[in-house]
């Protein structure tokens, strides 16, 4: 019993050095809540940014309607630009809101590298009415002039002006049919600008067509946000997606398509050689050659 209470008997420094340590405990689970009373109604105001932002947007839409490749305006001035080489105070000179201008340099300091226009539109504070703004003088070649970048042929040079006249003055609020929507088409649309047209059409061409809206947040670059603007401008007719014949495509050429992977073809390569046919997509997943899941993605892609 003696032994016992060995362990329970302090000495004053002791118990001291437990008052000392308990108090510590208390004040770390305690402090936490005070800091969030104290701060958890303090907002941070965004407000000179923002209208930094809506100056920035009205100047370049008032402006953009000038025919040249240059949109002055007493302070402001866009023009044509590599955006891995442009230098800070030329971004300034621009009219750049200046928090954007920090992080472009800053990523570009940490040997960040744009390899497109959707790379520019992921800097951080950068939003789609100054980039819609922006991108259609963006060029990346730094061995070629603006000129001799977007004039290699017509096609480009056509459907970058067309793209700025249809951001400015020809929005509309028709139901665009994506499918069959050229990228002059698509520039029409609200939320969408030349390098979302370009994706779109890319995408469409590897897929064959869009068969359900959803698959626009599959386009490279394209974001939460801009989806929301888009949807309600588009509807989608699937008469004319181009099929896949799934009993004679090869592996190359299924391999082409987005939605084909190689573990993908293999399996229903092997299994068409087995069987000798394919005759429905759901017969491969009863035999448990494929998921449900797979087979709702490729079907509206595949014939018989």
């Amino acid at each position: 019993m003696n032994k016992l209470k060995e362990y329970f008997t302090y000495t004053r420094a002791e118990r001291n050095g437990i008052l000392v340590l308990l108090s510590i405990i208390i004040l770390l689970f305690v402090i936490p809540f005070f800091i969030e009373n104290i701060y958890k109604n303090k907002k941070v105001d965004y407000s000179v940014y923002e209208a930094n932002i809506d100056k920035f947007t009205s100047i370049l839409i008032q402006n953009n309607n000038k025919k040249d490749s240059v949109i002055t305006n007493n302070n402001y001035t866009i023009k044509p630009f590599n955006p891995n080489i442009v230098s800070e105070q030329e971004l300034i000179e621009m009219g750049l809101p200046k928090k954007i201008i920090k992080i472009w340099i800053n990523y570009r300091n940490k040997n960040g590298y744009f390899k497109n226009a959707s790379d520019v539109r992921k800097i951080y504070g950068m939003t789609d009415s100054i980039f819609n703004i922006i991108e259609p003088y963006l060029f990346f070649d730094s061995n070629k002039s603006y000129e001799e970048y977007f004039n290699k042929n017509k096609v480009d040079s056509f459907y970058h002006s067309k793209c700025v006249e249809n951001y400015n003055n020809n929005k509309t609020n028709e139901i665009i049919e994506l499918n069959s929507a050229d990228s002059v088409t698509l520039c029409k649309i609200p939320g969408i600008g030349g390098s979302y047209a370009r994706s779109i059409l890319k995408y469409k061409i590897k897929l064959g067509g869009f068969v359900r809206k959803e698959q626009l947040l599959e386009v490279y670059g394209m974001t939460q946000e801009s989806y929301n603007k888009i949807i309600s401008h588009i509807t989608i007719s699937t008469k004319n997606i181009k099929l896949l014949n799934i009993n004679e495509a090869d592996f190359k050429t299924l391999l082409k398509h987005p939605y084909f992977n190689k573990d993908l073809i293999n399996r229903l390569l092997e299994y068409r050689k087995i069987q000798g046919k394919i005759n429905h997509i759901q017969e491969v997943v009863k035999n448990k050659i494929i998921s449900q899941d797979e087979a709702n993605k490729i079907s509206p892609y595949i014939e018989y």
